[in-house]
């Protein structure tokens, strides 16, 4: 099969998963484009690779994150999340006295969705609709760490520039824990600690606190962590009950 049937082959494959809406099997894909098996496989596999297709398990496939990311607008998906988690912003800048920040995965980056900075002279700041890689700093790495597993493969493969053996087993440990802590990995003397706002078993955001780690005791960082545990509970429970 030369390059442009191969190409043409590609895309009808991905135009049965749009025309399907949901998952497909192999088997299905054959009977319904009429193509070889091991044609299917090929195309299918490394689609599998690139994050355009999804391995759910026993055969099945669906659209991956890189679909997702080009047909999904980022701004109404995530306006009810922003506008519950603001009020909880404001509360928690109020009561730790440090920046908070609310984010989300989007594609291969992370997003700003929302942040209310500390009234401090010395503090560190973000701004709403930024983006920036999802290797360093606590509120990258708590994203990554509770994605998709493949999601999660397919960025750990995109990333330079790091061991990835080192990450993967950072990122197992920030699972076990709960939790991501970072020191000075995106500014000198910052610490950042973070953690997951999981939906129906599904990662949707994260919750991070940036601070200079004068400021931050052991005592200091426990009631951060336990106050962001208590924060996505309770907007997990505003996003179900709105």
């Amino acid at each position: 099969m030369n390059d442009i049937k191969s190409i043409i082959k590609s895309n009808e494959i991905l135009r049965l998963f749009i025309k399907q809406n949901g998952p497909l099997r192999i088997k299905d894909i054959i009977e319904k484009l009429d193509i070889p098996q091991s044609t299917a496989y090929r195309i299918v596999k490394t689609h599998v690779n690139q994050g355009l297709l999804d391995a759910l398990g026993d055969g099945w496939y669906k659209p991956g994150w890189v679909i997702q990311a080009l047909y999904e607008p980022v701004f109404p998906h995530y306006d009810k999340l922003t506008e519950l988690a603001r009020p909880l912003l404001e509360e928690a800048v109020n009561h730790l006295g440090e920046t908070i920040i609310l984010t989300t995965l989007r594609g291969n980056h992370v997003l700003v969705l929302d942040t209310v900075e500390s009234t401090q002279n010395l503090r560190f700041s973000f701004y709403k609709n930024e983006v920036f890689l999802p290797y360093f700093g606590a509120s990258s790495k708590i994203l990554i760490a509770f994605a998709e597993e493949n999601y999660r493969n397919d960025l750990i493969k995109l990333a330079e520039d790091i061991d990835k053996e080192e990450f993967s087993q950072e990122l197992e440990k920030i699972r076990q824990n709960g939790f991501a802590l970072s020191h000075s990995e995106v500014d000198v003397g910052a610490i950042g600690i973070g953690v997951p706002i999981i939906l129906n078993k599904k990662l949707i955001g994260g919750l991070s606190v940036a601070a200079p780690e004068f400021r931050i005791n052991h005592e200091k960082q426990e009631e951060i962590i336990q106050y962001l545990k208590a924060m996505t509970k309770e907007i997990t429970f505003l996003m179900k009950n709105d």
